[in-house]
């Protein structure tokens, strides 16, 4: 057994656990399991795990190597700023550039080089060095030689720390810290890991308002709970569905409304993999509290600052499960309903913004999520005005025709990805998650027919929601 120490803060902990579960998914069938825990006398988060130390680590390698960097984020600047670029060097050695078009260069070259390391070795909690005085030092690995973390982890909480209480991580223009000075450091053997899951899980970036916004997406998982080789399988798939998902989204259309973005990945993984999640659930109920976490930060020259962080918690498909129930609507048809109520949040959304003197949108994605939120809490009185809402706003044929225009393209995105995870041809990824039969090449002919039918269908549903809350 061996317990692997964590950054001390939520992204660096949120990373390395998402690195570490994916890990032993990757592995042979085996009887390891992952379990998060704090160590009191250093005030230290780590992961415990009883797999072969040399087996996980090459499992992380090979995680790494399949190229978490997603298109999406390879368009504008890295999350890199001065500081991280020299403590590259010094890994590298060679110059490091952040320009955006030598991303991947600069990824190999860290998988590279941490091939070479025996990082978990140095990440061992017995090799951590910690002092809490007026000044916070904490080292992962050796203290000799040790660079600073990636600035985009230990920028988190940093902001309000030092514009309130006078804490800082850095000597700024206004002066060095009043109270003290918060040191975050690793080993040159784990600096490699560190810079590599950053470019890694990086999935969106975007620039607004002259502004660099990074989004960052993890699986959260909370102390004591313990993970085993076939619950990681199954979370693998999931967070790799929600983050390619995400990858093929212009940050734009989240930025403006993160919940839509959380709901919408709430009601897509119901529908891919609700009956997988209850199965597990049923042995492992502990295991609904893991979630996935999406992490908004936007650069401001040395640091960053984290604008939002937002949690899909898996507990919720169960909660829609429960509504679904209460409705006396089938798991089947209830996965459909989910699915069609996914693609209108975010064609609404979508629209909102691009059809500025077609108010009607705005309005449908607020009484969409409203109606979500309502199902979530199993309140059905509380869904039929939200319910009546939106049967009202879809009774316009000129909104309905934009409406399954836009959903067409939300869902083929969501498809592709699906078929993608599964490892399937698009026509049976899409026969399969929609209960249609697809003849190939006419994929986007089959998706658009079943656009206009579902939203038919959802009608009816609210209506049926409308009824029973009446009664």
């Amino acid at each position: 057994m061996v317990k692997i120490a964590l950054p001390p803060t939520t992204l660096g902990q949120d990373l390395l656990i998402t690195l570490s579960i994916l890990a032993t998914a990757s592995l042979p069938p085996t009887d390891v399991y992952i379990k998060v825990g704090i160590e009191p006398s250093k005030g230290i988060t780590y992961i415990e795990t009883n797999a072969d130390t040399v087996k996980l680590s090459k499992a992380v390698i090979n995680v790494l190597s399949k190229n978490l960097v997603v298109s999406g984020a390879r368009r504008a600047r890295l999350p890199l700023v001065p500081t991280d670029l020299n403590a590259l060097r010094k890994v590298l050695g060679r110059a490091v550039s952040g320009k955006a078009d030598l991303r991947g260069a600069l990824y190999n070259d860290l998988v590279g080089v941490l091939k070479q390391k025996d990082f978990i070795k140095y990440l061992d909690i017995n090799n951590v060095s910690t002092r809490y005085g007026r000044n916070i030092e904490i080292y992962l690995g050796a203290p000799k030689g040790a660079l600073t973390l990636p600035r985009v982890m230990i920028s988190d909480g940093f902001f309000e720390l030092g514009k309130l209480h006078g804490i800082k991580d850095v000597k700024t223009v206004s002066g060095p810290p009043r109270l003290g000075k918060v040191d975050l450091r690793c080993s040159p053997e784990v600096a490699p890991l560190m810079h590599a899951s950053v470019l890694g899980f990086e999935v969106l970036n975007f620039a607004v308002a002259g502004n660099m916004f990074h989004l960052f997406i993890t699986l959260k998982a909370p102390p004591d709970i313990c993970i085993k080789y076939m619950d990681a399988k199954l979370l693998a798939k999931v967070f790799t569905y929600a983050l390619k998902l995400t990858s093929k989204f212009n940050f734009i259309d989240i930025y403006e409304d993160y919940e839509v973005h959380r709901l919408y990945l709430l009601l897509k993984i119901f529908h891919k993999y609700i009956k997988s999640l209850a199965h597990l659930f049923a042995s492992s109920p502990e295991l609904s509290s893991l979630g996935i976490a999406n992490h908004v930060f936007s650069s401001t020259g040395r640091r960053f600052i984290k604008i939002n962080e937002y949690v899909i918690s898996l507990s919720e498909t169960l909660s829609l499960r429960r509504s679904l129930d209460s409705l006396g609507i089938g798991l089947d048809d209830g996965r459909l309903l989910m699915n069609t109520l996914a693609n209108a949040l975010m064609a609404a959304s979508r629209l909102s913004r691009r059809v500025e003197t077609f108010t009607a949108f705005a309005k449908l994605r607020t009484c969409i999520k409203h109606l979500i939120y309502a199902l979530i809490d199993v309140r059905l009185r509380a869904a039929l005005q939200h319910a009546y809402e939106v049967l009202r706003i879809l009774a316009d044929r000129d909104v309905r025709a934009l409406m399954i225009g836009d959903s067409v393209r939300v869902s083929m995105n969501d498809l592709s990805t699906y078929a993608d995870v599964e490892g399937l041809p698009l026509d049976k990824a899409i026969e399969q998650a929609l209960n249609i039969q697809v003849s190939k090449g006419k994929e986007e002919e089959a998706v658009r027919e079943h656009e206009r039918r579902s939203l038919i269908i959802l009608a009816n549903v609210l209506a049926d929601i409308m009824y029973r809350a009446r009664s």
